[in-house]
């Protein structure tokens, strides 16, 4: 897609139908950017936190079983060049 003038809009489409399809998460009312899954449907307690910035994500689970989920869906639906860990957990 580098290189193409609506690259930016390919992206963000084929990456919202990722998220939102294969991975169930929903998108934020106020950021187009960062999307969420809950635990349970009655729950407000999140499980999966995942924020796009051009062509980076960021992936934040509860554990790190929704991790893998997420980095699994999404490495089968891209070509994803490397998986680069954040050293810091959230407690």
């Amino acid at each position: 897609m580098y290189g193409i003038v609506s690259a930016g809009r390919k992206w963000q489409r084929a990456s919202d139908e990722v998220m939102l399809t294969r991975l169930g998460l929903k998108q934020l009312n106020w950021s187009t950017a960062i999307f969420f899954r809950d635990i349970e449907k009655k729950s407000s307690d999140i499980a999966l936190l995942l924020a796009k910035y051009v062509d980076d994500l960021i992936i934040a689970g509860r554990n790190e079983t929704w991790v893998q989920f997420a980095r699994h869906r999404v490495g089968s639906a891209f070509d994803i060049g490397s998986w680069d860990m954040t050293p810091y957990e959230l407690p």
